[in-house]
């Protein structure tokens, strides 16, 4: 019993942030960025976007900021058609590596 509820725990996202402290860092500075942007209507059409991208990337466990090699996001996206093999990559992504 002890035993699954240790296994339980280490899957929380509370677990996972003590193991990369900096991604506590990452999310104090995007919960600045968004006060500055909410309630400060400091620059908010710049500052909101950038703050909420900063808050999904660095959730602990989501794997939204991950890349692994060969494709984007843990994703590959395939050209559809036959004949046809070429992976679709964002523009500033080397074509090497395969």
């Amino acid at each position: 019993m002890g035993a699954a509820i240790l296994e339980f725990l280490k899957t929380t996202g509370f677990y996972q942030i003590f193991q990369n402290p900096l991604q506590l860092v990452m999310l104090l500075i995007a919960c600045v960025l968004l006060y500055l942007a909410i309630v400060k209507k400091f620059e908010p059409l710049l500052l909101l976007p950038i703050a909420f991208g900063m808050l999904l990337t660095n959730l602990p466990g989501a794997g939204l900021g991950a890349l692994s090699r060969g494709n984007l996001c843990g994703r590959s996206r395939k050209l559809g058609g036959p004949g046809r093999s070429q992976e679709l990559r964002p523009a500033g992504l080397p074509v090497s590596g395969r």
